[in-house]
Parts: C-alpha cells; sequence; structure tokens
C-alpha cells in the first residue's frame, strides 16, 4: 500500500466523537490536551520535545501529522494517540515502523471504545505497528486488534548506594552473591563523551544489524536524533575499540538529574555479544563514571539473552520485564514469535519515558524479587531462605 494510501484520514463516528488524523490545524487544542492530560509535565509534552519526537525523524506528508485523536461534539480533543516513525529491520528488509506512544483517553470519556478506535487508526496507518511499553488495558486492545506477541526484553537494575540498615544489606548481599569474576580484555575502552555520532557509529551498526532479525535500525542519523537531539537530556556514551582502533562497542547512557536521589539509564549496548569480556568492559567502565556522579541506581534493559546473563554475573537484579507487541501484513512477521532474534533496549518506542524514571528502594527490589518468582535468581542458597524469611517476619508483623 502506498504511503499516501497509509496516511489517510480515517474518520469514525461512535457515542459522539470523532476519530480521526490530526493536522497542524489542531495544534491549538492539542496544547489543551496536553495540560489536562500531564499538568505540570505537560512542558515536557510541548512544544520542544513534541517537535523533537513528531517532526524532525518523521516521515508523515504536508501537514498530516503522525497522532489521531478523538473529539467530541463541543470540538475538545477527548483522547490522542501517536506514532513515532523509525526505520526498522524485519529479516531481510528495512520498513517504516509506528511505535505507538502516548495513549490516553480522558478518566470520563472511558468505557466507550475510544481506544480501540484510537488504536485501529493508528495501526491501520503503520507499515508495521509495535508496543514494548504499555498498560495491561492497551496490551489486550492491540492483541484483540490482531497483534502477536514477539520476544522479551528484560529490565535489570542495580544499587549503587546504599543506606545503613538491614533491607540495604540484603539487596547488597543478593548483587554480591550473584557476580561472577570479571573476564580480562584487550579492548580499549575511551573515556565517557557527550553523545555525538558519526560515521564509525553508521559502520558498527552495519555489522551488528546482522545478528538479529528484529531491531531498530542505529545508525548515526537514528542515534543522533534520539539522544543527541533530544531535549532536556544529556546522552554521554563510552566507545570500545580494539587494537585496529576500530569502533567495536558503545554504551549510551543518561543520568537523570530528574529524580531524587539520582539514578542512571543504559540506553544502549551495542557490540558484538559473543564477546562476554567487551560487554563486561563497557559495562563497568561507565559504571565506573556515575558511581564518580553519586548515582544511587543503574537500569538497563536487554533482549539478547548473552547481554543479560553478563549483566547478572555483574550484580545486576532483573526486576521486570517486557515483551513486544507488534502488527504488520508483512508476510515476514508470520515468523515473528518470543525467540526471534532481537534487539530491544530501553531507548526504543519512548521506554525512557522522560521524567517518569523510577528509583527504587532496597525494599521495593525485594518486593519485586518475591513476585517475580519467590527469589530463585538469587544464586546463593543460605541467602535464599535468609530473604523468605526476613519477608514472612515483614508480613507477619504488618498484619
Amino acid at each position: 500500500m502506498a504511503l499516501r494510501e497509509l496516511l489517510l484520514i480515517n474518520r469514525t463516528r461512535m457515542n459522539e466523537f470523532i476519530v480521526r488524523q490530526a493536522t497542524t490545524e489542531d495544534i491549538e487544542k492539542l496544547k489543551v490536551f496536553y495540560e489536562k492530560a500531564f499538568g505540570n509535565k505537560s512542558k515536557y509534552k510541548y512544544p520542544e520535545r513534541w517537535q523533537w519526537h513528531y517532526k524532525q525523524y518523521d516521515l508523515c506528508e504536508e501537514n498530516k501529522l503522525p497522532l489521531f485523536i478523538a473529539i467530541n461534539e463541543q470540538g475538545n480533543i477527548i483522547g490522542h494517540t501517536a506514532a513515532s516513525n523509525v526505520a526498522f529491520k524485519l529479516y531481510d528488509s528495512t520498513y517504516r515502523l509506528s511505535w505507538s506512544v502516548d495513549t490516553i483517553v480522558f478518566p470520563e470519556h472511558r468505557g466507550k471504545g475510544i481506544g480501540i478506535k484510537l488504536q485501529k487508526i493508528n495501526q491501520d496507518n503503520a507499515e508495521i505497528f509495535a508496543s514494548l511499553s504499555m498498560s495491561e488495558a492497551n496490551r489486550q486492545i492491540k492483541i484483540k486488534l490482531g497483534a502477536r506477541k514477539g520476544p522479551v526484553s528484560e529490565v535489570l537494575i542495580k544499587k549503587i548506594a546504599f543506606e545503613k540498615n538491614f533491607t540495604s544489606l540484603l539487596v547488597s548481599l543478593i548483587q554480591k552473591s550473584n557476580k561472577k569474576g570479571h573476564i580480562k580484555s584487550n579492548f580499549i575502552i575511551d573515556e565517557p563523551q557527550n553523545a555525538v555520532f558519526g560515521n564509525e557509529e553508521s559502520v558498527l551498526w552495519e555489522k551488528l544489524r546482522l545478528d538479529y532479525d528484529l531491531a531498530v535500525e542505529r545508525n548515526a542519523p537514528y542515534l543522533n536524533w534520539r539522544y543527541k537531539d533530544q531535549p532536556f537530556t544529556q546522552h554521554l556514551c563510552i566507545r570500545a575499540y580494539n587494537k585496529e582502533h576500530e569502533l567495536t562497542g558503545l554504551t549510551i547512557y543518561r543520568i537523570t538529574e530528574e529524580a531524587t536521589p539520582k539514578g542512571a539509564i543504559i540506553l544502549e549496548i551495542l557490540c558484538k555479544t559473543d564477546d562476554i569480556s567487551l560487554i563486561q568492559s563497557m559495562i563497568l567502565r561507565t559504571e565506573d563514571h556515575l558511581k564518580l556522579q553519586g548515582i544511587n541506581q543503574i537500569m538497563v534493559a536487554s533482549s539478547n539473552i548473552k547481554t543479560i546473563n553478563t549483566l547478572k554475573n555483574l550484580g545486576y537484579i532483573k526486576i521486570d520485564e517486557n515483551g513486544l507487541i507488534i502488527y504488520t501484513n508483512k508476510n515476514a512477521a508470520a515468523n515473528i514469535n518470543k525467540d526471534t532474534k532481537a534487539l530491544l533496549t530501553l531507548g526504543d518506542q519512548d521506554w525512557d519515558e522522560f521524567p517518569n524514571i523510577k528509583i527504587f528502594s532496597c525494599f521495593k527490589i525485594l518486593e519485586v524479587l518475591l513476585y517475580l518468582n519467590n527469589f530463585k535468581d538469587v544464586k546463593n542458597v543460605v541467602l535464599r531462605l535468609l530473604l523468605k524469611l526476613y519477608m514472612k517476619t515483614l508480613a507477619y508483623r504488618n498484619k
């Protein structure tokens, strides 16, 4: 289907509202909607971040916007969803992927079918439509509309700073008990630099993309848009080189200055994952820099099992996982499942949804570990038993 056909306005009347694609003529109404939907945080949605997210790297034409709105009879926007469009590798071809972002229906208008209509028009205007981080209600709507489940990305956390209490001691012991020895690396790890990318990053991506069946095309133009140009944030990177001074690895991260206490997010770990020593060296160098900045915790996500296991061996703890939900009529999509080789990180979609970073207390980490798998990720058997006993004691005291 031609791009012009994909972007045709799709209007549907139901329960006294209209759902259609937004145009530049709707901007004033969108500003009012954002102020009501996001309150004091609306300044992070419009205008700077809005221009960055939907205009600078978008494939839309003329005055059409990659946003879809529900309007009531009074002409007010009561629901909204949007598409963040990026180049996407699916097996041997590259397509336009529309990440589903900012799906919101005002509470007083829910239950009227607005959410599903918004998702449907967004989906129908996309070559490939996908979500990674979403509410459970949103997930169920997408599945109902025909999306399929894809690979899973695990979210991991590592505490850097600890308070002097028993709960903090337990989390510290978990991280230490899961650690394995550091493998010596022959790579040259550079000092941290501001995130600005050029030809060597594009050359690196051309090598790395062969390892994945499904991934956003992480060449230099994309990396600059995502990490250099994004407003309100400063991203940093650490590069790794081999003896021939060829770029072989890259981490991209940011310090969450908006949070108290400060945290950090590692958004990309780009390298050949067969070399565990390279991953370890880049992560440890990133940690060294973040410790000097007084960071409380580091959060990272990956869908690559080797990267995940390397992180766990460095003391990172799994606290969550998000599964890809994807819709397309492309024949290749029929092969997508949870085992598809994918690169899914906190840099995808709008997963690092500034400024909503979560800082986990040590007690919250223990609660999550108990909920996820009853401390099965804790390798030390004695420590695992101690954790279960401690949490049972707390539960008994709180009765």
